[in-house]
């Protein structure tokens, strides 16, 4: 029975390792808003699941931090695609959307034109 108590133990002492990895690629994923929503998520619960009935540790308390971080960043890139959305679909600013988009091709096609010995 002793083994059983000390399989569960590595168990959670896993967990707050593990929301660390999930909080800190929450948010390095943060141009996909849902993806890092998610492993910001996921962080959150492992890290609330390695309490256990105690305290947090300080690998736990990390985990919840970068999690609870993602999960901000998240909702803060998704409401600047909202804002940018919004902005491109004004008809106002249709000509200076179209002067970037110019602006933009001719500075790839400079770059990828082949050049000259």
């Amino acid at each position: 029975m002793q083994q059983h108590s000390g399989q569960r133990m590595s168990f959670y002492n896993k967990l707050p390792i593990l929301s660390i990895i999930f909080g800190i690629h929450g948010i390095l994923f943060c141009c996909n808003p849902p993806t890092q929503l998610i492993l910001g998520g996921i962080a959150i619960t492992l890290a609330w699941l390695s309490k256990n009935g105690k305290p947090l540790n300080g690998a736990a308390t990390a985990g919840l931090v970068t999690g609870v971080i993602s999960v901000i960043l998240s909702l803060v890139v998704f409401a600047y695609y909202i804002w940018t959305l919004s902005i491109a679909q004004d008809p106002a600013n249709n000509a200076m959307i179209r002067d970037i988009y110019q602006q933009t091709k001719d500075i790839m096609d400079s770059i990828m034109a082949p050049q000259g010995n």
